[in-house]
């Protein structure tokens, strides 16, 4: 379960800001498993103004629900 204590350490409130590698992430990203198998076919990164990357966000599939969750990002 090593991928859930590092979306832990990401989602921290007031935790330094650190760098996660794209292996790092294809390994979280491998580890779902059961029925959601082989269901994460993009990851969208949101980040902040300083490059750092604030939440990482696997979805099935592109469409306009992506859209509105951008949308409600972008206006807090």
């Amino acid at each position: 379960m090593e991928y859930l204590s590092v979306l832990r350490r990401l989602r921290a409130p007031g935790a330094a800001p650190q760098e996660v590698s794209l292996p790092k992430m294809y390994a979280i990203a491998k580890k779902l498993a059961g029925v959601a198998a082989g269901s994460a076919a993009w990851v969208t990164n949101v980040g902040n103004e300083y490059g750092q990357v604030l939440v990482s966000v696997l979805t099935a599939g592109e469409g306009d629900g992506l859209t509105n969750m951008a949308a409600g990002l972008m206006r807090r």
